[in-house]
């Protein structure tokens, strides 16, 4: 496999060779200077967001800001729970962001959890 750094990744394939376009990471704050090993990107993510909206504060102001960040609702991986997630790199083998949080009955932010990964390679 290799890179055209054009905004495409050529990768050869058994029709041939396939373009796959390049996303970048939204340009927002919360992106901003995040590494690409995941687990220092991870930590950095839960001090930001931890310092930021610490537990007892309305849930409403997280999810705000996380789709004001270029983050989309998704699917909950925990019954209970918020989600959104962002999709960015090579469409083949790219980063991902999940986010989800939980938040009690009178709608204050209980706990949230980053998964920063590897959306997956062919």
């Amino acid at each position: 496999m290799f890179g055209l750094w054009v905004g495409l990744h050529l990768v050869a394939g058994p029709v041939g060779l396939v373009l796959f376009p390049e996303t970048p990471a939204p340009a927002t704050e919360l992106f901003a200077g995040l590494p690409e090993d995941y687990d220092a990107g991870q930590k950095l993510l839960t001090t930001r967001l931890d310092k930021r909206f610490p537990p007892g504060g309305p849930a409403h102001d997280l999810e705000r800001y996380l789709l004001a960040q270029g983050l989309h609702p998704s699917p909950a991986a925990v019954a209970g729970e918020q989600n959104v997630t962002a999709i960015w790199g090579r469409s083949v083998c790219g980063q991902r962001l999940d986010i989800s949080w939980k938040a009690d009955e009178q709608a204050r932010l209980v706990s949230h959890r980053v998964v920063y990964w590897n959306s997956g390679c062919l």
